[in-house]
């Protein structure tokens, strides 16, 4: 009995996906030539503490050391040239009455400026929200609290910031407004967070019904306001 022919099989070569597409390659481009997107994240959320040193302007921040954090006196991983690689900052609990000055110590004293995610400057001197703050747009944490801001209008300043989770205003003159939780949601809903208290359902829906009962006679009354002062 003869054996059976042996049919070789052939077999089809497998399909290489291409490495990149049309959009991918636009992706990477973009990447190369905005030097925000092309940073890594900073390395730390270990807060760069410059918190109680009396400082009346950002200035007076260049020859200070920053506070170690408890536990284990903690302090910010830094690059090869000593400059700190943190995502957080506390300027808290200083003569701080304006941002003048803030970009150029926060270029000297972080990797990443721009990719602050947490700031408290609470417990200083503001007297306003400075429209400098939508620059931050990786900030998830403000907080303002303990000043002396006294025109909420000043809060549309922060709506460019989507990332926004966490705010609060509290001990500032503007939180005796009558309304003025629900003219912060309602100017700011993506919150989760206002003074340290959580933002619930009740809260959204309580805003919307106010936003559309009284928000334009509240905002005509504050915006006339701001523009007198």
């Amino acid at each position: 009995m003869s054996k059976s022919a042996v049919v070789p099989v052939t077999r089809k070569p497998a399909e290489t996906l291409p490495t990149k597409t049309k959009n991918a390659a636009a992706t990477d481009a973009e990447v190369q030539t905005d030097p925000t997107l092309s940073a890594p994240p900073p390395k730390s959320t270990v807060p760069l503490d410059f918190s109680f040193k009396y400082a009346v302007q950002f200035t007076d921040f260049t020859a200070e050391e920053p506070r170690p954090q408890m536990p284990g006196n903690r302090l910010p991983p830094t690059n090869s040239a000593g400059v700190c690689d943190t995502s957080s900052i506390k300027l808290n609990n200083n003569q701080l009455a304006e941002l003048t000055g803030i970009m150029d110590i926060l270029q000297k004293k972080l990797v990443e400026p721009m990719r602050l995610s947490w700031i408290d400057i609470s417990f200083n001197a503001l007297t306003t929200i400075d429209p400098l703050w939508s620059e931050f747009e990786n900030l998830k944490v403000l907080y303002l609290h303990g000043n002396g801001i006294e025109q909420i209008a000043g809060v549309a300043h922060l709506q460019r910031l989507a990332a926004l989770q966490s705010l609060t205003l509290h001990g500032n003159p503007v939180d005796q407004e009558k309304g003025y939780r629900f003219y912060v949601l309602t100017t700011l809903p993506r919150l989760k967070n206002l003074d340290f208290s959580v933002v619930t359902k009740a809260d959204r829906v309580t805003a919307t019904h106010w936003s559309k009962c009284l928000s334009k006679d509240f905002k005509k009354k504050h915006e006339s306001k701001t523009d007198d002062d």
